[in-house]
Formats: structure tokens, sequence, C-alpha cells
């Protein structure tokens, strides 16, 4: 993981002063030229919290730092730098917003990317092609991941439930049972319908995994795996717009590692179905 990531994935974690030096660092290329001096004075701290902060990522000096910063910049491009700044400001005309959005949601997929375990993904694709019924949970914009989720194998051939009312939901899980596996999402892993959800699979002996930035100790050892996001809506505060992006590509990743040996005359016919079903209400 490069610096620049590194920072954003622990961004949360830090206290105001060091959100302020944080937020230099990502924010103004020009740091790299800047002394102390200059560093702690745009970021209204001192020169003391500038040190801190670059021993707290593991740098013995600023100089060391700078030189990770340099190289971690130097792997993305131009269009990356607007990510990471893409707050929107009150006389931000909209090219500038078409720009910065396509600008995040570029460094999102790729930050995302780069940050998925392989290993966990592939545990959760084999339990899903196995599974009796698959439940997909989610509130807010996370059930609109997991409703698209559940559309998508339901058209596949697979059993995948879902539902936009907290109590339907609990009433589908009265019926989970150990062939069964429940997939959830939720950005902060602290939604309170999913952990009931999730409480209530482990009881009744399904695998259960979450698609969420948290890995504390608390919530794996709720679930049988984490599928862990990067943290990136820290720097854009105005809706789940980064981690909706984050989600929905981990589902799609799924999805397609579901789908990939069924590719051709199975998944055609299993397709037909659900489109000759369709077409009698149209």
């Amino acid at each position: 993981m490069n610096i620049r990531m590194e920072i954003k994935q622990n961004y949360e974690s830090l206290n105001q002063s060091q959100k302020r030096v944080a937020d230099t660092f990502l924010r103004h290329p020009d740091v790299l030229t800047m002394s102390i001096a200059e560093i702690a004075a745009q970021s209204g701290t001192s020169a003391s919290a500038i040190t801190r902060f670059v021993r707290k990522f593991g740098y013995e000096g600023l100089d060391a730092f700078r030189i990770a910063l340099a190289k971690s910049s130097a792997a993305t491009t131009p269009n990356d730098l607007l990510e990471i700044d893409p707050i929107v400001q009150k006389n931000d005309d909209l090219p500038v917003i078409i720009e910065k959005v396509a600008a995040m949601l570029s460094t999102t997929v790729s930050d995302t990317a780069n940050f998925l375990d392989e290993q966990v993904l592939q545990e959760v694709i084999t339990a899903l092609k196995k599974a009796r019924r698959i439940y997909l949970i989610g509130v807010g914009a996370s059930s609109v991941v997991a409703y698209d989720l559940a559309h998508k194998l339901n058209r596949a051939g697979f059993l995948a439930l879902h539902s936009w009312d907290g109590h339907m939901v609990m009433e589908n899980l009265a019926y989970l049972n150990e062939q069964d596996v429940v997939l959830s999402f939720s950005y902060s892993g602290e939604t309170k319908e999913v952990l009931a959800a999730l409480a209530i699979a482990r009881e009744r002996g399904a695998q259960s995994y979450i698609v969420t930035k948290n890995q504390s100790d608390d919530l794996s050892k709720q679930v049988n795996g984490i599928i862990a996001i990067p943290t990136t809506e820290h720097l854009l505060r105005v809706g789940a717009i980064a981690s909706f992006e984050s989600s929905f590509q981990v589902a799609t990743v799924l999805y397609l590692g579901v789908i990939e040996e069924m590719i051709g005359t199975e998944l055609t016919e299993r397709m037909k179905k659900t489109a000759e079903n369709i077409k009698k209400i149209k």
C-alpha cells in the first residue's frame, strides 16, 4: 500500500491536528518542496506536529516521508490529484463538478482494486456458488447495492433474497440454516439492521460475510470473513458516493466470479427463463 492510500485508509483514526496535516499532504502537490515550517503554516499546526505525523506512518523524518509521497504521486495520473480534494465548493460550475466526480470515481475504482483481498473474495464466491439461498442485506445506499446483486443472481438462476423492509428481512432470516449465505453491505460496519442479521446467521450456523471498511476484531468475530474496502468517504462528505462505488465494485466482482463457470449455454438458458417471464408484463 502506498503512503497516499495509507493516509486515506487511516484518516478517520487521526485526531484533528493530524487530519489537518494529512489534508495538507494530500491536497497540495507543492508540499514536496515546502520546508517543515511552511507545511506547519499551511496546515495550521506546528513543526513538531509534522514530525509526529510522519513518524506515526513509520518514517524517521520528513525527507524520507516526502520521498515515499513523491513515489506514490508518481504512480497516479494527473487527474488523480483532483480526487484528493473533490469537495464541491459553493461556486463550482457544472464542468468542474463533472471533472471532480470523474476523477474521484476513477481513483476510487483503482484504490479499491488494489486494496481487495483476493483470497477472501474467492472464499465468498465459492460459498455463494454452493448456497441454497443467498440473503443480501443492506440499509440506505448499501441496500441499493444489495438489491442490484440479488437481481443479477436471480437472473443467473440462484435464489437470492433481498428486502427494503427491515422487518421483512428479519422474517426472511427465520428460515435461515447452515446451507445458506448472508452477504451484507455496510460501509461503517455498524448498521444495526446488518449486525442483527449477522447475529442471526451466526446463531443458525449460516456462513456470513460483510463488505465494509470496518476491520475491527469485534466485527471479525461475528462473520466468516470481511471483504474490506478502502476508507474514502472522508474526502467527500456530501453522501455515499465513493463508498457506494467501492461496494458496487465488490458486488460486481462477486457476481462475475460466481457466473464465470456458467458462461455459455447454461447461463444463456437461465437468462432466457427470467426474460420470458418479464416479457409477459411488458
